[in-house]
């Protein structure tokens, strides 16, 4: 069979199909039908230019790249987070994938994006070999009732809506996260397609007599509590160890059996959480342009990635 695919942007129905294919890695446990359903109607996967590889028009290989942007040293650079990289298992060892993400970078440079991003699943030496770097990725896990650590005095966390509270949440994302020379830039728009996924997850504000010292996002998912996403705008140990030990104190009134999430392995969370390098979900950058430079400094910042924006 020949190897020359036709690379494309994905019509719907291609769409639904690269869908159906990647159920043999994604499946999250649910059955195909319901799997692909699920995939449908997820705003998350609305926000992505979808690109595919197909041979005598069967979807064989394809990727997502999902509109993000992120801010380097100041600037905010237009980016693309590249998700479900997937070939067909019989097709697999052709080298498809490459090309078609070669493809897809491609065309995002052609509308104006100047950096990419991905979370590998996968053996980060494969993604290497295509330019991407490797970037500091952990996460940090504890039994609540097994922790030591104790509740700061005054700081609560306060439950909130988020759809209510859209200006507070951008303020606090953008106060803690400036002093990265890498993040995750948030616009307004972005936060509106944030707070729609997971409507069932927790925010709270965190708040040290009245003041808030930032918020943080909980995902419910029985036995656990995780933690997806958090801001805080003082740095300093004293309130980074006074807003975990308030995230812990919940888990505990809550009854989970553990409590964590990705962090960014730092001397405070290392002493409140069992932390370790992520084997999966592993952060990898790359510029897109000559112009966008990027070194240790910015891998490192990474660290402070959030589950949430995951892709």
């Amino acid at each position: 069979m020949t190897d020359e695919l036709d690379l494309h942007v994905a019509s719907a129905d291609e769409r639904t199909q690269a869908f159906r294919n990647v159920h043999d890695v994604w499946s999250g446990g649910l059955e195909l039908e319901e799997h692909v359903r699920r995939r449908s109607a997820n705003p998350k996967f609305d926000n992505a230019t979808w690109y595919v590889g197909t041979l005598a028009g069967r979807v064989v290989a394809a990727c997502g790249c999902f509109h993000v942007s992120v801010c380097i040293d100041g600037t905010v650079e237009r980016a693309c987070a590249v998700g479900s990289v997937h070939t067909l298992a019989e097709f697999r060892g052709r080298g498809f994938a490459p090309r078609v993400l070669a493809f897809a970078e491609t065309q995002e440079r052609l509308v104006g994006k100047t950096f990419s991003l991905l979370y590998s699943d996968i053996s980060p030496g494969y993604y290497a070999r295509l330019g991407y770097r490797l970037c500091p990725a952990a996460s940090g896990w504890i039994h609540p009732m097994q922790s030591q650590s104790t509740p700061s005095a005054g700081c609560d966390l306060v439950r909130f809506q988020p759809a209510e509270e859209l200006t507070a949440l951008l303020e606090l994302y953008n106060g803690g996260h400036v002093r990265y020379s890498l993040s995750i830039a948030r616009s307004m728009e972005y936060w509106q397609y944030l707070v729609v996924q997971n409507p069932q997850d927790e925010f709270y504000f965190a708040e040290v007599a009245g003041r808030r010292l930032g918020y943080v996002r909980l995902g419910m998912r029985p036995p656990a509590i995780v933690i997806r996403d958090l801001s805080l705008v003082q740095d300093d140990d004293e309130a980074e160890r006074a807003f975990y030990s308030a995230v812990i104190a919940l888990a505990q009134a809550r009854g989970a059996e553990r409590v964590g999430g990705w962090m960014p392995a730092d001397t405070v969370c290392r002493k409140l959480f069992q932390v370790a390098d992520r084997a999966q979900e592993l952060t990898m950058i790359k510029p897109l342009v000559e112009r966008v430079k990027i070194d240790e400094r910015h891998c490192e910042a990474a660290r402070h990635f959030h589950e949430i924006d995951h892709v």
